[in-house]
């Protein structure tokens, strides 16, 4: 296990912490699939979900591929033991009743930010909590928010 820097999130220090595995994790990805909040799925390949720890009460993004897990964003050490080791009991118990799924090849992709983008009023109200449209539009594209958070675009709705 270790942690890996994640540059680009400016408000603070935060890390993605990653995990070696001892197998191959993609013959599990399309079963794991149907169990998770899917943000990008590609069959034999990799898998990017949103999981809720019950531990932190935290939302976190997870990428699984071939033989390596990554977890962001976490704060330190601690919190990436208590989530990895949370994160593998729910992938383990998964993995152990997989003959009870049904698996999923469909692949999944996220449309672009800048797509999502151009369908928000753009007025950088920041009603929704975020600074500007196009941070809004990012956590739209992670899962992060909801398009109701938006009281500009529900007022169109509401409009038509």
């Amino acid at each position: 296990m270790k942690l890996e820097p994640v540059e680009c999130y400016t408000k603070e220090a935060v890390y993605r912490a990653v995990f070696e595995s001892n197998f191959d994790l993609v013959p599990f990805i399309p079963y794991i699939r149907t169990q998770t909040k899917t943000l990008i799925y590609e069959p034999q390949s990799m898998l990017i979900f949103k999981w809720g720890s019950l531990n932190t009460k935290k939302n976190y993004q997870v990428a699984l591929r071939n033989k390596e897990i990554k977890i962001g964003l976490v704060e330190d050490r601690t919190e990436r033991q208590k989530i990895g080791e949370e994160l593998l009991e729910f992938l383990t118990q998964l993995i152990s009743k997989k003959e009870t799924l049904s698996p999923s090849c469909e692949p999944v992709k996220r449309p672009p930010v800048l797509e999502i983008y151009k369908h928000l009023p753009k007025t950088n109200c920041k009603a929704c909590g975020e600074e500007t449209c196009l941070a809004f539009a990012t956590k739209l594209n992670l899962l992060e928010v909801e398009l109701e958070n938006c009281p500009e675009i529900l007022k169109n709705i509401e409009n038509l």
